[in-house]
C-alpha cells in the first residue's frame, strides 16, 4: 500500500470495519488488483465476507449499484458516476471521496502515529509533474520490505483488537441457560448499551455502527466459540488470564501485502 498515505489507509480500514461500499479506482491493473487483494488482510482478526470484486470489468460496473456492502476495484469510473454512499479511493492522486460520514475511533486514529515511521520506509511522495502516482513505493531490499510490512500488519491487528478486547466483550455477556453442548456467550441488546456507556463518547458513533455489522457478529461468535472450545466453560476470563487469539496465516498475508 505504498501508493497510499496513512490517512487514506486508516480511512479504508475504518470503512471496511463498518461494512461500507468501497471502490478502489486505478488505471494500473496490477497495482489495483494487488491492493484489493491485500485490503481484507488489514482487518484481521475480522474476516471480510461481503461482496468482493478485486477487478470489475467495464460490462459489469452495474454491480457497483448493489444495495449491499462491497469491496471492488475498477480501472475507470462508471459512465453514470458512483452511487451515493460509496467510498471511492482514487489511487493515482491518493484521494478519498465519500468518506465524510465515516465516524472515527481512537485505536484506529492512533495508527497514524504508530505506523508513520514504518510506512515512510515503504512509501515516498512522488515528484510533482514527473509521476503517474502522487506516492510511490520505495525500492528497498525485499527481505526488509517483507519485515516492515509484517510489522505494520501486526500493529494494525493489535489496534483493531483494542476497539473491543475479548475480555471486555465477554465481561458484558450473559450466558444463556442451555445444555453444556449448546452453550454460547450471548451479547444482548442491553449488554451492548452497557458496553457503549463504558467507552469514550467520541468513539460511540463508530461502535454503534460497527456492532450492527455482520462482520462484528461473525467475529464475536467465532471468538466466543473458540473460547468455550479451549476452556470448556462460559465464564468470563479473570483478570490476568491470557486469551490467545485465533491464529491466521501470517505468511500468506505477508506475501499478498508485499505485492502492493
Amino acid at each position: 500500500l505504498g501508493h497510499l498515505s496513512m490517512p487514506t489507509i486508516i480511512t479504508l480500514i475504518t470503512a471496511l470495519l463498518l461494512e461500507r461500499k468501497i471502490v478502489l479506482q486505478c488505471k494500473e491493473q496490477g497495482i489495483l488488483t494487488a491492493m484489493t487483494l491485500a485490503l481484507p488482510w488489514l482487518i484481521r482478526p475480522y474476516a471480510w465476507a461481503n461482496l468482493y470484486l478485486p477487478l470489475v470489468p467495464p460490462p459489469l460496473l452495474g454491480f457497483l449499484a448493489a444495495p449491499v456492502p462491497f469491496l471492488a476495484g475498477v480501472l475507470h469510473p462508471p459512465d453514470h458516476g458512483y452511487e451515493e454512499g460509496v467510498v471511492v479511493v482514487l489511487v493515482e492522486t491518493d484521494t478519498v471521496l465519500g468518506a465524510a460520514s465515516i465516524p472515527r475511533v481512537s485505536p484506529l486514529e492512533e495508527l497514524a502515529v504508530k505506523l508513520g515511521p514504518p510506512h515512510e520506509h515503504l512509501s515516498v511522495v512522488a515528484k510533482e509533474g514527473n509521476a503517474q502516482f502522487s506516492r510511490r513505493m520505495k525500492i528497498i531490499n525485499p527481505a526488509t520490505q517483507h519485515e516492515v510490512i509484517e510489522g505494520m500488519r501486526l500493529i494494525i491487528s493489535s489496534q483493531i483488537r483494542q476497539i473491543f478486547s475479548l475480555r471486555t466483550l465477554f465481561g458484558f455477556c450473559i450466558p444463556p441457560s442451555l445444555p453444556i453442548h449448546m452453550r454460547t456467550l450471548s451479547l444482548t441488546e442491553e449488554a451492548k448499551l452497557l458496553l457503549l456507556h463504558s467507552v469514550h463518547p467520541e468513539d460511540r458513533e463508530f461502535l454503534v455502527e460497527h456492532m450492527g455489522t455482520a462482520l462484528f457478529t461473525s467475529y464475536f461468535q467465532d471468538e466466543s466459540a473458540a473460547w468455550i472450545a479451549r476452556t470448556g466453560r462460559v465464564t468470563v476470563p479473570v483478570e490476568g488470564e491470557a486469551i490467545a487469539p485465533r491464529r491466521t496465516s501470517t505468511e500468506e498475508a505477508g506475501s499478498i501485502l508485499q505485492l502492493t
